[in-house]
């Protein structure tokens, strides 16, 4: 029998809202959630769970690599994919996010749309554990982040007041300790990403400083979750971003900066998707008809940038700005539906449809005697900033970027999160939350 539900947390500012929307759902259902991030899956035997269900950001062979301990222990598995939405080939997607093995050990594998189900089936052939859900961070957009947000994105007005943010989804050249390759033929990808990252980081960064100096308005560049902003400020530096107008800003959830915004210009890249369901006016910059992701088999990245207006010269962008800016949501949700790889088909209720099919299909017997809950020093997230800055200082930025990834957190951040999604849902009982360390929480019934 299980004993508890570890929702694994990877990314704070991608996942952290969605994934205590989905541990409320489970905690309404009498299971206790673990919630966060963990360096050794030892620290959840600590905290007194035996066997328990991991609901991980993903399947793939790394991970059942790392927490295999637990699987031994007699754990069940289950992911919702965060990067699958946006692989630049399903297929590629398939073999390297997942393996045969997965597909036998995971008891459910939650997917974005159809489409990614479709090529997982074609792969390693139709599963009880495969089913479509959507992503309850489509429901979180939607809710204008159940308002968690409004503060922040105040405060952002007052400081940027007009601006355009730029997401740089092109860690490829802005991180090159990313550059693993598995084979040859994802050497040939990686090498066509890398490629083109630099050219749309480079295109990217002299539209912002146009946009600065001759559209006077404010530009904030946002660089991916695994990005050093430090090195992405040097090579904005590198590539002529010299107006004091354009801001290299990675702290905060991306969330109120989309809502703040007067336009968000992308290139293949999720954050579209999010102002999209928020209605903030999106446009997709393809300076000489390039894509980030252009060995695209299935056509589905070119179906999702042309869900907005492509600019293929910085002039496009300058006469957008120019213009009234008008969002259609009825017309972008339709398209997003002909789309397949975005299922809507939930939307509203993603996270209770997960909990209902986890505890639909696994036996729950909750020990909350066993339940160890005091809270530690965290001594080995201490250990990894001590070391973390040291290998910084020398160049070697992957410890502290994963440190970055989830950094320190309050139990009241997560009860303020708990609070405002019930008061959205109409939840009359609220968790409880406690903290084990900086990164990882407990929620239990609210009369535990």
């Amino acid at each position: 029998m299980l004993e508890a539900c570890f929702i694994r947390v990877e990314v704070k500012k991608r996942e952290l809202i969605s994934r205590t929307d989905l541990a409320i759902e489970m905690v309404r259902k009498g299971v206790p959630v673990i919630l966060g991030e963990v360096i050794s899956p030892n620290e959840l035997e600590k905290i007194g769970v035996s066997q328990g269900y991991m609901f991980g950001k993903c399947a793939q062979p790394q991970t059942l690599s790392h927490f295999r301990l637990l699987l031994d222990r007699g754990w069940a598995f289950g992911a919702l994919d965060e990067e699958g939405l946006l692989p630049v080939n399903l297929e590629r997607f398939a073999n390297y996010r997942f393996s045969s093995e997965s597909a036998e050990v995971f008891d459910d594998v939650f997917f974005f749309g159809e489409a990614q189900k479709n090529v997982f089936e074609d792969t390693y052939g139709v599963h009880d554990s495969f089913v479509v859900s959507g992503n309850p961070r489509t429901d979180m957009w939607q809710a204008n982040c159940y308002d968690i947000h409004d503060e922040t994105m105040r405060k952002i007005k007052e400081s940027y007041g007009d601006f355009v943010l730029m997401p740089l989804n092109f860690s490829l050249y802005t991180n090159k300790q990313r550059n693993t390759v598995l084979s040859h033929d994802h050497l040939k990808y990686k090498q066509s990403l890398a490629k083109n990252s630099e050219i749309l980081f480079d295109s990217f960064c002299k539209l912002a400083e146009r946009l600065a100096t001759e559209a006077d308005v404010n530009v904030v560049m946002r660089p991916h979750p695994a990005d050093d902003p430090d090195t992405v400020k040097d090579l904005m530096f590198k590539h002529g971003v010299r107006s004091d107008r354009v801001s290299c800003i990675g702290t905060d959830e991306v969330f109120p900066w989309i809502s703040a915004a007067r336009l968000v210009v992308h290139n293949c890249c999720t954050t579209s998707l999010e102002a999209g369901f928020l209605g903030t006016p999106v446009v997709t910059y393809a300076p000489s008809g390039i894509l980030l992701l252009e060995d695209d088999a299935d056509g589905l990245h070119q179906h999702m940038n042309k869900l907005f207006p492509v600019a293929a010269i910085s002039d496009d962008i300058i006469n957008i700005l120019a213009s009234d800016q008008y969002f259609n949501a009825e017309e972008f949700r339709s398209q997003i539906s002909d789309w397949k790889r975005l299922s809507l088909n939930y939307s509203g209720n993603i996270s209770a449809f997960i909990a209902n099919r986890i505890v639909e299909r696994h036996a729950f017997s909750p020990r909350l005697d066993k339940l160890r809950l005091g809270s530690t020093w965290g001594f080995k997230r201490i250990k990894n900033e001590i070391i973390s800055r040291v290998t910084s200082m020398m160049g070697k930025t992957q410890r502290s970027v994963f440190l970055h990834k989830f950094p320190r957190t309050s139990a009241q951040e997560i009860k303020t999160i708990v609070k405002n999604i019930c008061k959205y849902r109409g939840y009359d009982d609220r968790p409880k939350v406690m903290a084990i360390n900086s990164q990882l929480f407990v929620l239990l019934p609210d009369d535990s």
